[in-house]
């Protein structure tokens, strides 16, 4: 699902770029906004995938709005619609970051193309960072067990030369998990998840081997035998 704002001051404008993106018979997730200032704080509320908006509207314009989403979310594709038709006014577009730049009124079948272009470059995002995040799951894991096992504090120091383990400071509490049979290798994808909300509360979850899981709470002001026995 891409999470989508479309801002323009103008509600049948709105209602317009709406009928358009349910041509595309792809799943949307979409946002509204009247003018930049709400635009913003919707930006800083949301995780938006992409931008859609006018060029002229009170209160903060797309120019502008593009500039401050921009420096929340530097790779956020913006898409801007004007009635301008002058190059220099195009390239000015360019220069606040916007991805991609559409003249009023809007020709379907060019909206059609732009939005196909759009969601490839975040899909190709989305993935990368998935694969990122995944490379920085397997590191926390490996340096995780190794230290757990070790006890060796020079692994630390070459984790952190690879990754953020700052946040290892903030464990307040380990609490292992010990099956008598081999368990943790057979269990569905979601476990850990179905497991936060049965504990109900956050923590980092870590598979040691088959028999043994460890996790990590943050809580200073909690009862973890309460927690451990729950």
């Amino acid at each position: 699902m891409i999470r989508l704002l479309i801002v323009d001051d103008e509600r049948l404008e709105r209602e317009g770029v709406k009928y358009l993106l349910s041509q595309e018979k792809k799943e949307w997730r979409i946002y509204e906004a009247a003018n930049g200032k709400d635009a913003l704080q919707i930006l800083r509320e949301e995780k938006i995938d992409l931008l859609l908006t006018d060029i002229k509207m009170p209160h903060m314009d797309g120019l502008e709005l593009t500039s401050k989403a921009k420096e929340l979310y530097p790779e956020l594709p913006v898409v801007i619609f004007s009635g301008y038709s002058d190059f220099a006014f195009a390239q000015e577009a360019m220069r606040y970051g916007v991805t991609e730049y559409v003249l009023k009124p809007v020709d379907p079948e060019e909206f059609h193309k732009i939005i196909q272009k759009t969601e490839s470059m975040i899909s190709d995002r989305k993935e990368k960072q998935k694969q990122e995040q995944q490379e920085q799951d397997f590191l926390q894991q490996y340096f995780l067990e190794n230290y757990l096992y070790s006890g060796n504090k020079d692994i630390l120091e070459k984790a952190g030369n690879m990754i953020d383990i700052t946040h290892w400071e903030e464990w307040r509490c380990a609490i292992m998990i010990e099956a008598d049979v081999s368990f943790f290798d057979r269990v569905e994808n979601d476990f850990q998840e179905l497991l936060q909300k049965e504990v109900r509360r956050a923590f980092y979850y870590s598979n040691l081997n088959s028999r043994q899981s460890i996790l990590f709470f943050k809580d200073i002001y909690c009862d973890y035998q309460l927690v451990a026995n729950h």
